[in-house]
């Protein structure tokens, strides 16, 4: 007896009372073994290792957050808008570890192209480091201290030197694995 599904891909056979998967004899428990199988293969292929690679991570400018109380924003959209104060700072997370990271750019507006932003990394028991600082708008790709190491470090862009009407629009940081 056939059973529709779709395309008629299933049937049932009569001397074991199991379904049929695309008529060759395997069952549906086998092809669900099967996917399950190439499922997690796959899964722990990307734990394991990602594909070696050019990569970015990004983050829209509404992600800055000041540093201080009264270091005032506005947020609108995927801008941030500097109306007081000038210190800011964007966590960054989720780039593997063991990655190199090769260049560095955070945009802005025109009235931007002349303040400075530093990416860092922090000691969890030490203090902080520079790794790369730069304009807005312009790549820093001398990247100091570059291997991510997510066990003993934590990583963030700063710029203390934003203005009131400095907007800010958006950052890419480019590593390899």
């Amino acid at each position: 007896m056939a059973l529709n599904f779709g395309e008629g891909l299933f049937q049932e056979s009569p001397e074991d009372n199991q379904v049929k998967v695309f008529g060759d004899g395997e069952t549906y428990q086998d092809f669900l073994n099967k996917v399950a199988t190439l499922a997690a293969d796959a899964a722990v292929k990307a734990i394991i290792a990602l594909e070696t690679g050019t990569y970015y991570w990004t983050a829209p400018a509404c992600m800055w957050l000041p540093e201080f109380e009264d270091d005032a924003i506005e947020r609108g959209g995927n801008n941030m808008n500097s109306v007081g104060g000038s210190q800011f700072y964007l966590p960054v997370t989720g780039i593997p570890n063991g990655a190199v990271i090769t260049a560095v750019i955070c945009y802005g507006s025109a009235g931007t192209n002349d303040e400075t932003w530093t990416l860092y990394r922090y000691g969890l028991a030490t203090g902080r480091s520079s790794m790369a600082t730069e304009n807005f708008n312009s790549t820093d790709s001398s990247i100091s201290l570059a291997t991510i190491d997510n066990n003993n470090y934590v990583y963030a862009i700063e710029s203390s030197t934003l203005t009131g009407g400095d907007e800010l629009t958006g950052v890419r940081i480019t590593y390899t694995i």
